[in-house]
């Protein structure tokens, strides 16, 4: 695999993470919160699947040093989009924050030194072009 290859390969494990402004039932306004990427943990049970994870930084899902969004959005780049398309080659995926009780979804450290945040959700494979991190590649067995 060559070069730009693996780079362009690295850059679809990224994506940008956005909040919103809604007015009634449409989505007006986004602005960048941060980035997050997403990560394939091997099946334990069964061989050939994995499980995908969003990972982003902790601080990334707070609106203040206290309180979480409810929800953000992740820029995901559509797999079949034509460069010579009128259309935008990107959508916004929802991925809420807080359950309808206000807990939190998304896993962090009990350290709140520790700056990180997880959730099992990506976007569809068939309609988005992502890729993931293998834990191959940043998991050592000691």
């Amino acid at each position: 695999m060559s070069t730009i290859s693996r780079v362009d390969a690295l850059k679809k494990t990224i994506t940008y993470i956005f909040s919103e402004e809604v007015s009634g039932q449409s989505l007006t306004f986004v602005y960048p919160l941060g980035t997050g990427f997403f990560v394939a943990i091997p099946h334990l049970q069964v061989e050939g699947q994995s499980w995908i994870y969003l990972v982003t930084a902790r601080h990334v899902l707070r609106s203040n040093s206290e309180e979480y969004y409810k929800q953000v959005f992740c820029r995901a780049n559509l797999r079949d989009w034509n460069p010579g398309s009128d259309r935008a080659g990107v959508e916004f995926i929802q991925v809420s924050t807080s359950g309808t009780g206000g807990n939190l979804l998304w896993a962090v450290h009990s350290n709140p030194a520790v700056d990180i945040a997880v959730i099992q959700q990506y976007p569809r494979p068939d309609r988005f072009d992502f890729q993931t991190i293998p834990t191959a590649a940043f998991v050592t067995r000691k």
